[in-house]
């Protein structure tokens, strides 16, 4: 509930770790629609690993105390 929440983190995808590559194509959307133009997209090899810059966050104690230190 958003009563509950605490902080937003800004949690990125580490494409450069995992070599994520622009082969993807996504259709663009127009006033809520899809058309018939596609754009280049980046196409994900990881979909679980991601980095979060705690260095740059005023609330990183909040995601410390709730993220397991070996992460």
């Amino acid at each position: 509930t958003p009563q509950r929440l605490i902080c937003v983190p800004n949690i990125q995808h580490d494409c450069y770790g995992w070599e994520c590559t622009a082969t993807a194509h996504e259709h663009i959307r127009k006033e809520r629609e899809d058309t018939s133009r596609t754009r280049i997209a980046v196409k994900h090899k990881d979909q679980m690993h991601f980095v979060i810059n705690l260095y740059a966050l005023h609330n990183q104690h909040h995601i410390r105390t709730a993220v397991p230190q070996h992460l």
